[in-house]
Order: C-alpha cells, then structure tokens, then sequence
C-alpha cells in the first residue's frame, strides 16, 4: 500500500500540469493578453508563453500582421526600410547615412 501511494506521488508530480494550471505562471510571466504561460521555474524551459495564433514574442506581445517597417521606423525618405521585428534599419541612399 505504501509503496503503490510513493509511486503515484513521484508520477503525478512528474507530470505537466496544463498551461492554465501551472502554479508557477501566475503573477509571474504575463503574455498580453495573447496566450498563455506554460512552464515552471525549476524546469529547464523555464516559464515561457504559447501564443494565439497571429501573435508572437517572449510574451506574445507582437502581432504577426503588423507592417513594421511603416510603423515602427522612418527613415525620413532617405533611405529604405528593411528587415524584420527584431532587426528594422534602414538602408540609406548613396549620399546618406546614419
């Protein structure tokens, strides 16, 4: 008897709770609104964030139909913008920099 109660013990702690569930995720790591946290702090993942669909970043922050460059960067007509969320600049003009 007591070794079948060890057993379940060690099994249902092993065992990942739901990400709406887990104990450490509240209060903690907050996702905007647009997902939810998953994880704890002892595991190696850590505390982490599952996006809703069109959503995405550390704490699904970023919406996925945003046209960052028109948005997010000016380039004062001097140049164009390139790249993605985390790496926007701007291309000058031959003439222009900065």
């Amino acid at each position: 008897m007591w070794t079948s109660f060890v057993i379940l013990s060690i099994l249902s702690s092993a065992l990942a709770l739901p990400p709406s569930d887990a104990p450490d995720c509240k209060g903690v790591l907050g996702c905007n609104n647009h997902g939810v946290c998953a994880g704890t702090i002892d595991s190696v993942e850590g505390l982490y964030c599952i996006c809703d669909p069109g959503y995405f970043g550390l704490r699904c922050q970023l919406p996925e139909d945003v046209p960052w460059c028109e948005t997010q960067i000016n380039c004062n007509g001097n140049g164009v913008c390139s790249g993605g969320v985390e790496d926007l600049q701007c291309n000058c003009f031959p003439g222009w920099y900065g």
